[in-house]
């Protein structure tokens, strides 16, 4: 059973943390807006599951999946100075797992070297699937095999995954973990470091957690923090939090009591970026039937937070992403509209304040298909998304956020 233990929550805190975050925060004059510039990626037609991380150099990658004839392929691309680069093929096959919530992951080491995951079919049940992870040490050009990342091949669900830089060549890695289903067990929460082998010993951060809600990590000052959906003996799925330091792996806590008990898997995830010791995390709940979109800051690298802000309880979806701009925190999340579901963004800036509800999509009449994923470049941020018209498509757009222009 997990056990949990809960964050100290300092609410008088909370503009201090928003002015201390990153260093690199200030408050844009009242006359600025945003300007939305189209980024479409170079994704073929239905392609799926696009995903983001930063390069460490300015530049950001995505991966994301795409068909061909009867197999699946997995692609990534560079985005640099305002434009994507020529795609990479990175593995392909007729067992891939497409999962527009279970998607590839890309990590970037301290040396630069590239690792990327995709899943593929355990077994015959759609459920019964498990992460094999490839490395590139020439940006991408070539690929080669690790293997599994995890140590256990059950015909289960083992997914989920968020990486982490580690030392130099090597990543850690966490994921979702349902090696105890068949003797009755929980979806356990693990981890194990990458190097250049595949299926590492792994080791269990949290043995009982909620089945299939995305998990995220980020570095921080003091180590590795992961963020994720916890699942209580009495059903409460509130977010939960560990992270190492030099003590080692913290017990779980939850990063604020939200109460949303829950009998059953939303598939609705945290996300979370850190820089030096400042920490933000974002996340869905609808406890007590009350949808919101909240955020949470840190400025000691998750040892603590201070009491959520509410970024949107009008008609919210949730499938949050988050990252740390160098105009503030920026928010992407899915929004109920009246006649679709649109991907919105919203900045939370240095003196506490909430920027306007920014909508990126969908275009014309299309719908929303994948959930959003943000991360910040020079001028902004890079928003990538899923919509269907008349075929599938990944969109893509640059946020400029500290532009004075008329609205798009």
């Amino acid at each position: 059973m997990s056990t949990m233990k809960r964050g100290r929550a300092r609410p008088g805190r909370l503009s201090v943390r928003l002015m201390t975050l990153c260093g690199l925060l200030f408050v844009l004059p009242a006359t600025a807006q945003t300007k939305v510039f189209p980024a479409d990626p170079p994704a073929s037609p239905r392609a799926a599951a696009p995903n983001l991380v930063s390069g460490g150099d300015g530049s950001v990658w995505m991966s994301w999946l795409e068909p061909d004839g009867e197999e699946d392929v997995l692609k990534v691309a560079q985005f640099v100075d305002g434009r994507w680069l020529v795609p990479r093929e990175v593995a392909r096959g007729s067992r891939l797992v497409v999962n527009r919530s279970d998607v590839p992951e890309l990590a970037v080491a301290a040396d630069g070297t590239l690792f990327a995951h995709w899943l593929e079919k355990l077994g015959g049940d759609g459920h019964a699937y498990g992460a094999r992870i490839a490395k590139s040490t020439d940006s991408g050009s070539s690929w080669v095999p690790i293997g599994w990342l995890h140590d256990d091949l059950s015909p289960v669900e083992h997914g989920f995954v968020s990486f982490v830089p580690a030392e130099s060549g090597a990543i850690e890695a966490y994921w979702l973990d349902g090696r105890a289903h068949p003797t009755g067990g929980a979806t356990a929460f693990r981890t194990a470091a990458v190097h250049s082998e595949g299926s590492p010993p792994s080791a269990v951060l949290d043995d009982r957690v909620c089945e299939c809600c995305s998990t995220d990590a980020a570095l921080t000052a003091d180590g590795p923090l992961v963020v994720y959906r916890d699942r209580s003996a009495d059903e409460i799925r509130d977010i939960g939090v560990v992270r190492r330091s030099a003590d080692g792996w913290s017990p779980p806590q939850s990063i604020h009591d939200d109460g949303w008990q829950i009998n059953g898997c939303p598939v609705n995830g945290p996300a979370v970026a850190a820089s030096g010791r400042s920490v933000a995390v974002a996340w869905f709940t609808a406890a007590a039937a009350d949808a919101r979109v909240l955020i949470a800051l840190s400025d000691d690298a998750g040892a603590s937070f201070a009491e959520p802000l509410v970024v949107d309880e009008d008609g919210p979806r949730g499938q949050v992403d988050v990252t740390l701009a160098q105009q503030g925190v920026v928010i992407t999340w899915l929004r109920r509209a009246e006649t679709t579901t649109e991907v919105v963004w919203r900045l939370v800036r240095a003196d506490g304040t909430l920027g306007p509800v920014g909508i990126a999509g969908p275009r014309e009449d299309a719908r929303i298909s994948g959930y959003p994923r943000i991360e910040a470049v020079d001028d902004g941020a890079l928003l990538v998304w899923v919509e269907t018209a008349e075929e599938v498509r990944v969109r893509g757009a640059v946020l400029r956020l500290n532009e004075a222009v008329s609205e798009r």
